[in-house]
């Protein structure tokens, strides 16, 4: 004759079979298997994405540091301008150095502007470019959500069963002698 505790432990051990099959099907299932595509893709995706905001970002961080240049020879010029017209300097040697400097800073600061517009012209494809991988990310994205939902609904009665078992298989368990539980999750652990 068999003991009570242990035809307790089959039925715990039962609603353990049944629980991963559950989750077996749950996790294996095709869908499952074309999210976890999905989810490849995806981080393909942000990889390259951000190697290309990267790109970006470097650019855009040299156009800004020629903005500020531009922006320190405007202002150099514009005090070197002022003290040619303004009366202070009356010395010719000291007035035709300050149109010497004032000419060296326009000149500087075309060249300056001639390296932004490099810049900018390398910048315009590199946000076409970030663009689009945006817009492949957000594709990916959608494309997701959707196989998400398919497998939430294809999956609907798995998910309704698992809910329903765990708390039966938690209750069982409670019922169980402390030792021999830990001993059964012990050798299920052990044997798989």
């Amino acid at each position: 004759m068999t003991s009570p505790r242990f035809i307790e432990l089959l039925e715990l051990q039962d609603l353990d079979v049944r629980l991963d099959q559950l989750r077996h099907r749950r996790n294996h299932h095709p869908l499952a298997a074309e999210l976890r595509a999905i989810d490849a893709e995806a981080a393909s995706q942000r990889e390259q994405t951000e190697e290309i905001a990267g790109r970006r970002h470097e650019l855009d961080r040299q156009q800004k540091r020629l903005d500020d240049d531009i922006a320190l020879l405007d202002a150099r010029r514009a005090d070197i301008e002022a003290k040619l017209y303004d009366g202070s300097v009356t010395a010719t040697k000291d007035l035709l150095a300050l149109q010497a400097e004032s000419a060296h800073l326009g000149e500087r600061k075309r060249g300056l502007e001639d390296q932004e517009l490099e810049i900018m012209e390398a910048l315009e494809p590199v946000v076409a470019e970030f663009d689009a991988a945006s817009g492949v990310g957000h594709e990916i994205a959608t494309r997701r959500a959707e196989k998400e939902a398919e497998l939430t609904l294809a999956l609907g009665d798995v998910q309704h069963e698992l809910e329903e078992l765990e708390p039966r298989r938690a209750e069982a368990a409670a019922g169980l002698d402390a030792d021999l539980l830990s001993t059964y999750e012990q050798l299920r652990s052990d044997f798989g």
